[in-house]
């Protein structure tokens, strides 16, 4: 079987629609652009680009064939080599916090969040260099970016450096392959959207569980510097491996398609997509505090330095079962409904254990439940918009609301090291606590109101399971 395509087919690609097989009790894409408040002429740009794309359906690959499971297997190995490093920043960060104490824990704790948040904001890149240059060589392109920021960082003497190179540099070239590889099973994938889409997430946690011991182990036998040259080498090989697998189900459109647009301005001014972000921005802001501060939090609490670690190998650990579990759970219950579930068990869950108890053994069991529970945003929110809105404009909706994921870790990372220093100055961290567990609130009620939305205004009745 041929999974690779010439450079000359790839430069042909684009994001065209792959067969309706939306589950019964959803509505297709073409219900929610009944009620966008876009303009009519973009909406009916859409209907007759379908019209003209339908017919060649038939000769498209399946989905949810053989050949989609493979090139999933190649999308999971580009999250362990590039959000699996992401997510080993924990790590790093309580290195950095030692190792350059005149800088404050806002600007420390603002380099994993660039690299997060830069990887989201950029995201918006990948969907029109995917239709100029092709997949393949999107892919790559955020690999050799990758390195270069990884490499800059490797030389950098101060935590500004740091949150230029590793985070800025590291989290724009992140974009490209990790938001290909999201696109992948979004078009490749119907019936198992939700548990390809987690399973891709679980990758992630994956990397972050496997590289977080050998990367202290690099910094502490080589220093951290040469632990950066050896993440550089290792992220750029699995994104170069995996970008000659990286592939779209169609790759020849007609004269009149229209749906490889650069840029979907009917997501940004959707009501649903509005809220949907509005609640992953909240989310965003809260995302980050826990996994950053909970290892530096066990240190003051007489964990040692190998305890820390631990924590950033369960929170990976949790990601990987939760992507999967809440994969499944959203095929099965409906994508809104498992967020929704998720973030209120959050909300509950940090103030109680944080607040209430007072060894390190809590801390760890609570960073793995979290890991657990928060993998339901990434594994379930863009399936959702995938089933909601279907191939042609699935990877521009995407990318608008991980805009809203990238401002939101963008602000937590300041809000974050703010709530963190204002804490430890009191001697008390129910301020930290209490606000993560807020932010997730609102984002539940946010969320409720998207659910709401949808359910009143679509054109065709639905059921419960959104």
């Amino acid at each position: 079987m041929n999974l690779t395509i010439s450079d000359d087919q790839q430069s042909k690609e684009a994001h065209t629609p792959a067969n309706s097989h939306s589950s019964p009790q959803l509505p297709s894409h073409t219900n929610i652009k009944n009620i966008s408040t876009v303009s009519l002429k973009y909406e009916n740009e859409i209907l007759n680009q379908e019209t003209d794309e339908q017919t060649l359906e038939e000769n498209l690959p399946p989905t949810d064939g053989k050949q989609a499971f493979i090139i999933l297997i190649f999308c999971v190995l580009i999250n362990i080599g590039v959000v699996g490093i992401i997510n080993v920043n924990g790590i790093y960060q309580t290195f950095y916090l030692k190792e350059f104490p005149n800088d404050n824990a806002s600007l420390i704790g603002l380099i994993g969040t660039l690299s997060l948040s830069m990887m989201l904001l950029f995201s918006v890149l990948a969907t029109p260099l995917s239709h100029f240059i092709g997949y393949r060589k999107t892919t790559w392109l955020g690999g050799v970016i990758c390195v270069a920021g990884m490499v800059l960082a490797s030389f950098s003497n101060n935590a500004w450096q740091l949150a230029i190179t590793q985070g800025f540099i590291f989290g724009l070239g992140a974009a490209l392959p990790f938001l290909c590889s999201i696109i992948m099973v979004s078009i490749w994938f119907d019936k198992y959207r939700g548990i390809g889409i987690g399973t891709v997430n679980a990758g992630a946690g994956l990397g972050g569980m496997a590289a977080s011991p050998i990367v202290q182990l690099i910094i502490d036998k080589l220093g951290f510097r040469w632990s950066l040259r050896i993440v550089a080498i290792f992220s750029f090989t699995t994104v170069f491996i995996s970008g000659f697998f990286i592939k779209p189900r169609r790759t020849h459109f007609s004269a009149s398609s229209k749906s490889s647009r650069i840029f979907d301005k009917a997501a940004v001014v959707d009501p649903f997509v509005i809220l949907v972000g509005i609640s992953c921005f909240l989310e965003s802001i809260a995302f980050t505090i826990p996994v950053y501060y909970l290892p530096t939090i066990i240190n003051d609490r007489g964990g040692s330095d190998s305890m820390s670690t631990l924590s950033i190998v369960l929170a990976n650990l949790g990601e990987i079962v939760g992507g999967l579990f809440f994969g499944i759970m959203a095929d099965k219950f409906g994508e809104l409904n498992v967020v929704l579930l998720a973030n209120s068990l959050i909300a509950i869950l940090i103030p109680t254990v944080w607040l209430l108890s007072t060894g390190v053994i809590p801390l760890l069991i609570l960073i793995l439940f979290y890991g657990i529970l928060i993998a339901s945003y990434l594994a379930a929110i863009p399936s959702s918009l995938g089933r909601h809105y279907g191939d042609i404009r699935s990877p521009g909706v995407i990318s608008v609301v991980f805009v809203y994921f990238a401002v939101g870790f963008l602000s937590g990372g300041p809000i974050g090291g703010l709530l963190f220093d204002t804490s430890k100055s009191q001697g008390s961290y129910k301020l930290i606590a209490l606000a993560i567990s807020g932010l997730n609130i609102l984002s539940v009620v946010v969320l409720a109101f998207a659910y709401l939305y949808i359910k009143k205004k679509s054109p065709v009745k639905i059921g419960w399971r959104l």
